[in-house]
């Protein structure tokens, strides 16, 4: 709602923080649009390791709630495929053991 501007004024610094609330009780969706908002530079610069990191942490939690989300899983994987296309071999590692070095403090779905 805040990211795009539906029916509120936009303002996707707000729309970052809930979904950064979101992705810590477990919701990859909001995991998957914290990735899109690093990639994209939405707020700052871009960041295509952050954006790799958050998009790496959907993709190993869509699977306890949102396993049958076609959408989703495309988009997850389109993101880890263009991250590896444009980041070197040490900038992947490092992002990977950041995402896995996470956890959600709560879990939306189990």
């Amino acid at each position: 709602m805040y990211d795009l501007g539906l029916g509120v004024m936009q303002y996707r610094r707000h729309a970052f923080e809930l979904y950064m609330k979101a992705a810590n009780q477990g919701n990859p969706r909001a995991m998957f649009n914290i990735a899109v908002v690093y990639g994209a530079g939405q707020l700052d610069d871009k960041d295509l390791s952050q954006a790799y990191v958050w998009v790496l942490r959907a993709n190993r939690y869509r699977t306890n709630c949102f396993s049958h989300d076609a959408k989703l899983e495309s988009h997850v994987e389109g993101g880890i495929r263009y991250a590896e296309d444009n980041l070197s071999s040490a900038e992947q590692a490092q992002a990977r053991r950041i995402a896995a070095d996470w956890s959600p403090a709560g879990e939306a779905c189990k």
